[in-house]
């Protein structure tokens, strides 16, 4: 779609630059926020989809928050930025380290405002892990559940009280993510009341969905926030969020092609000192000598009992895409890959093992999705820091990387309800904005729609063309 056609159907061209206050909703599900606001549980809500121009944003199967994210804010996708997941392999170091974004080669939004108007104030507030830590499991009666909903509102109050702060300084751009509201999700989704697939109420169904009062409240504040400041206010998000379903234990799908060998006698002990070594001494360690970046951080050989004279290829990160990485000298400083035929065996076997896996009782592919990074963008995966098989799973499905000791191929997950998939949302709501249904987009189509909106049509040929400096890896730095 043309970038140009979609902003038309938007606002009008002579409208001039304005502030624009974007709240970053992870995980906003247009079905299941509609179903809330018809029956009044979100009138903030509801009063926002009536004035505002609505589209529908295509999922693009990638349910890693960091990968689509950074799509979203980029305008690229993660053939660009380079982001898979929400950790990588520096394999120079032996490390799985969370993803820093700021090493991505791709401009952000702020940077793509900055490009066209240098005195441009930009803001990013963050609930960051709160709303995690409070959300960790499932609550285990009312009386816990109300109490995580009370400590999730004082964290959107909290937010409401820094964006009131930001929001009396100058600015052109306030981003604010919120994550509290896909953390819930994850946990209470059953409860909510708003998913046709799961149908029903339960007792618990009206404490749970004072959960989303509070979220249509905070939506109020900040609604009135930007109205007084005569600032375009959207809300968006790059996926929505559907029932769990089951976890896929790559490790066991790689086992039975004779990919992937679990370690035994000494090398399984070396493994576990490692690891025991790790957790003692982590709290003590640096864990990046130039940033912290929040994360988990892991030894690769005190992370899974991987026996690495067998093993071709191993997964080692991420919970919403099958990351495979082949066993090669270069990659890990094993033998067992060391002629490029046997890499394009490996390559090859765990392709396949992918790509046949299918529900036992369904029979459905669990992995919709599945290639080799060199063959589809004709590049050196180990250059980039990227895996050498990617595999995106069906709806509903997640990944999991650590061997299963009944060697299942599915593992049921009993706390978590929902998982990230599905399309996203785009709501934009201001004054000179067209209201109404419009046509359906890509996650790359709404960093270049949202600048243009702050700087005009004249700057969206330069935002094509924009990256950062080029770098010899967009994570590895």
């Amino acid at each position: 779609m043309r970038k140009g056609t979609l902003m038309t159907a938007i606002l009008p061209r002579t409208t001039a630059p304005r502030q624009l206050m974007l709240l970053e909703w992870d995980g906003a599900t247009l079905e299941a926020l509609s179903m809330l606001a018809d029956g009044g549980v979100m009138p903030n809500l509801d009063a926002l989809l009536r004035s505002s121009a609505r589209m529908r944003l295509r999922w693009t199967g990638l349910g890693s928050p960091a990968s689509a994210w950074a799509t979203l804010r980029s305008g690229r996708g993660a053939e660009c930025h380079g982001i898979w997941d929400n950790s990588y392999l520096d394999h120079r170091r032996g490390w799985v380290r969370p993803v820093d974004p700021a090493a991505a080669p791709c401009p952000f939004l702020p940077e793509l405002l900055l490009a066209q108007d240098t005195e441009a104030h930009c803001v990013l507030l963050s609930d960051g892990a709160a709303g995690t830590r409070v959300w960790s499991r499932k609550p285990a009666s009312q009386e816990e559940l109300a109490d995580r909903i009370r400590q999730s509102r004082e964290i959107l109050d909290r937010m409401v009280e820094q964006v009131r702060r930001a929001a009396a300084s100058s600015w052109r751009l306030l981003e604010i993510r919120m994550c509290t509201a896909a953390a819930l999700q994850h946990r209470i989704w059953h409860l909510v009341g708003a998913d046709p697939e799961i149908g029903g109420t339960s007792p618990w169904t009206p404490t749970a969905q004072q959960a989303f009062r509070d979220l249509d409240r905070m939506l109020g504040e900040l609604a009135e926030i930007a109205d007084r400041q005569g600032a375009a206010f959207a809300l968006t998000s790059p996926y929505g969020f559907v029932r769990s379903r089951e976890k896929i234990t790559l490790a066991e799908l790689l086992r039975r092609r004779e990919l992937f060998e679990v370690a035994t006698g000494l090398a399984r002990m070396g493994h576990r000192a490692r690891r025991s070594i790790w957790r003692s001494v982590r709290p003590w360690i640096a864990r990046d000598g130039r940033r912290t970046t929040p994360g988990i951080y892991y030894p690769v050989r005190a992370l899974l009992p991987v026996d690495w004279r067998r093993s071709r290829a191993v997964a080692l990160h991420g919970d919403h895409a099958a990351l495979i990485y082949l066993n090669t000298p270069d990659r890990f400083g094993s033998r067992v890959l060391a002629t490029e035929r046997a890499r394009e065996q490996a390559l090859e076997d765990v392709l396949a093992a992918l790509r046949e896996a299918r529900h036992p009782v369904s029979g459905e592919p669990l992995l919709v999705d599945v290639f080799s990074t060199t063959v589809r963008y004709g590049c050196d995966p180990l250059e980039r820091a990227w895996p050498d098989v990617i595999g995106l799973p069906a709806p509903g499905f997640q990944t999991r990387h650590r061997p299963d000791h009944k060697r299942h191929v599915l593992r049921l997950d009993s706390s978590l309800a929902a998982t990230q998939g599905g399309d996203g949302l785009l709501l934009v709501h201001g004054a000179g904005i067209e209201p109404g249904e419009k046509p359906t987009a890509g996650l790359t189509d709404v960093a270049p729609l949202l600048t243009e909106l702050l700087v005009g049509e004249s700057a969206v040929p330069a935002i094509q063309r924009m990256r950062k400096p080029a770098h010899s890896s967009a994570l590895l730095g």
